[in-house]
């Protein structure tokens, strides 16, 4: 099959300039990356040479930062998208008049039920831990596709990008656009694109050397509100595919920007300086211990014995031509460092990046034995200190992801089609970190109610809308609204009831009082 880029993208050597730009940007950036992944994230630094089973941490003395980012994005996932559990609600957007959206908000259950039991089937958790530990240090990125439920893939498809591969457009209008230069095995081409046109040069490399690596560039660029996505073979300037989507398979999030910048600066970067000290002190402290474990001996080179070639053992006998304390041979050499110093210093370097990368919240498991509500307000501290720090996931990742997985469930038949901008469909979340913050009005309404309950209870009917306080408790709560809270409806039937039950108590009531008088 024939691809054609589209017309208003220019021809391939626009498209191929415009990769190249993007990467001669990136290029800016190597240096701070590479540093940041050798000293936190040593595994996945593949911006030099790589290859498989190579051990990529040897200069590493403190694992601090290495485990502190794989803690980061554990929070992270745990805090925003928590696994086998729906970590958001789709509800009805502020275009939707009043008296509609308790109806369209009981349709909307049962979207957001497909919505997770399609994400739940994917691999959307592991792809989305690796781009969150990229996330720690610049940027991380997902690619989202349509996965093909005739061969048994899920319907949505994650992978996730390593930094090392990608390469964003600049400025305005360019959000979730980019591109990855990878290589892939040539008989792994056709599984990729199956109705790929791969040329005579690709096509004979994909059967005579199916082993060889070929260099591809995937691209997503954005015109006229349409995103494109273009697969290009490098060596050849091959068109192998091309698709276009009305929301970007490409992914982008960042939790710190400076303006003017495309990549992301991560915590790692914050800490950066004390990740490079606490390596660094570390390193001498395990040397200062070599040093007082096997110690440090001088010794007098007299012609008796040869000082090159003594070897201090247990249970050896060194011959020495004096064993006076005043003249010794051989004599040990007094340690003039102090490990506790470079302890101490190494412990704050260590507080200061698990601060940064929220790693240690609660303290230490050796720490004094906190109580539930101290627990609970560190865990609300910490939560709340990351969401000042994570709130741009809301709208670069999960919005995206969302908006992403209605588009790919409606284009199949699974959900009705609708848009979810805020208007007529909005995001409530339900993650922990939504949740610490709804438990801050859930406590201040308690003080109201406290206070209203020491008023008559006449001034409260009319002041307060009673019938509404289940409702909202059990939303506040993260509880199922519908299964514990009646409706507006019906509240209106059961006050009926209850009026017409006095109404018919009071009529029966009257003529006995009027044959007692």
């Amino acid at each position: 099959m024939e691809y054609t880029l589209p017309s208003d993208l220019g021809g391939m050597e626009t498209v191929v300039k415009r990769f190249m730009a993007a990467k001669a940007r990136r290029e800016q950036w190597r240096s701070l990356l590479q540093e940041c992944y050798e000293y936190a994230l040593p595994q996945k630094e593949t911006f030099t040479f790589h290859s498989p089973g190579q051990t990529k941490n040897k200069h590493i003395y403190d694992s601090t930062a290495v485990m502190g980012v794989r803690t980061y994005a554990a929070r992270i996932q745990s805090a925003h998208t928590p696994p086998w559990r729906q970590w958001m609600n789709f509800v009805a957007g502020t275009d939707t008049p009043k008296d509609d959206r308790e109806a369209l908000n009981k349709k909307l259950e049962e979207a957001t039920d497909i919505f997770f039991s399609h994400l739940d089937e994917s691999d959307y958790s592991n792809q989305s831990t690796e781009s969150d530990q990229d996330l720690a240090i610049s940027t991380g990125a997902l690619f989202f596709e349509e996965g093909n439920e005739l061969e048994g893939e899920p319907l949505f498809k994650f992978t996730s990008i390593p930094l090392a591969q990608l390469y964003l457009e600049a400025g305005e209008g360019t959000k979730n656009t980019g591109w990855r230069e990878h290589d892939v095995e040539a008989r792994n081409i056709p599984l990729m694109w199956p109705n790929g046109n791969f040329g005579p040069d690709l096509d004979k490399k994909i059967e005579k050397t199916p082993d060889e690596k070929i260099k591809i560039i995937n691209g997503v660029l954005k015109s006229n509100g349409v995103f494109h996505q273009i697969v290009i073979y490098q060596a050849a300037k091959q068109l192998i595919f091309t698709q276009s989507f009305t929301t970007s398979p490409l992914i982008i999030y960042r939790t710190n920007v400076i303006p003017g910048e495309s990549y992301g600066r991560g915590p790692v970067m914050d800490v950066l300086a004390d990740i490079r000290s606490a390596n660094k002190v570390k390193e001498f402290i395990l040397k200062n211990a070599a040093l007082q474990m096997a110690g440090v001996y001088t010794a007098t080179n007299d012609g008796s014995w040869n000082p090159h070639t003594v070897v201090i053992a247990p249970a050896s006998v060194i011959p020495v031509s004096s064993n006076s304390n005043t003249n010794p041979s051989i004599k040990s050499l007094e340690n003039s460092g102090r490990m506790d110093v470079g302890q101490f210093v190494l412990e704050d370097l260590q507080a200061s990046i698990n601060r940064a990368l929220f790693a240690n919240p609660l303290g230490e498991t050796d720490d004094p034995v906190k109580s539930a509500t101290e627990q609970m307000l560190r865990t609300q501290e910490m939560l709340r200190s990351s969401g000042a720090s994570f709130g741009r996931l809301n709208t670069e990742k999960i919005k995206a992801v969302v908006e992403r997985a209605v588009d790919i469930l409606s284009t199949n038949g699974r959900l009705p089609k609708f848009k979810v901008d805020g208007k007529e469909v909005s995001i409530r979340m339900q993650s922990p970190l939504a949740k610490a913050e709804e438990q801050e009005e859930f406590q201040a309404f308690q003080v109201w109610w406290s206070q209203m309950q020491t008023l008559p209870p006449e001034v409260v009917a009319l002041g307060a809308q009673v019938e509404n306080i289940p409702a909202w408790t059990a939303a506040k709560l993260g509880l199922p609204v519908a299964d514990l809270a009646r409706s507006s409806e019906e509240i209106k039937a059961a006050s009926k009831q209850i009026i017409e039950q006095a109404q018919a108590q009071q009529g029966a009531q009257q003529p006995q009082q009027q044959q007692e008088v």
